[in-house]
């Protein structure tokens, strides 16, 4: 049980850096909040209902984890997997819903496509300039588009 907690705690951590990065930087931080605390719900979700005889209700995972998240101050992994447990419940395996093989394909690829879109818009590295000793910040999206319109050495 410890474990499947801990694992739900960390998994919903990794979801949550992937929902915190679905979107153009332009959008307000209450945004990525908010993405970031779904990303965790789902993650707790998958781990609670993975390979055992439990299931659980998505919804109030998600509902505890936007609650964790803006009215707790940050804490949308242990308000989620609060939620996930709050509405556990025993389920057979022979009866629980399993996605067709296309649909866990397209969720991996979503997946996948969303996590590595996130680290290119948002990716950065800041280093000190060494002429100035003044920090400055490279955007990886921005790195990639001079790159590929020729650089620029003036």
């Amino acid at each position: 049980r410890v474990l499947r907690l801990v694992a739900a705690y960390y998994f919903g951590g990794w979801f949550g850096w992937v929902g915190s990065c679905l979107g153009p930087e332009m959008m307000p931080e209450a945004y990525f909040h908010a993405t970031q605390a779904l990303g965790a719900a789902l993650g707790i979700w998958l781990v609670g209902i993975a390979s055992t005889h439990q299931g659980g209700s998505l919804l109030w995972t998600c509902a505890a984890s936007l609650i964790g998240e803006f009215a707790l101050g940050g804490y949308a992994r242990l308000a989620g997997i609060a939620g996930f447990q709050w509405t556990r419940r025993w389920e057979p395996e022979v009866k629980k819903r399993r996605p067709k093989w296309w649909q866990a394909i397209l969720a991996v690829a979503l997946f996948w496509t969303v996590a590595l879109g996130g680290f290119l818009e948002h990716a950065s590295i800041t280093m000190n300039d060494q002429s100035t000793g003044e920090p400055t910040t490279y955007r990886l999206k921005s790195c990639i588009w001079n790159i590929m319109h020729g650089i620029d050495w003036e």
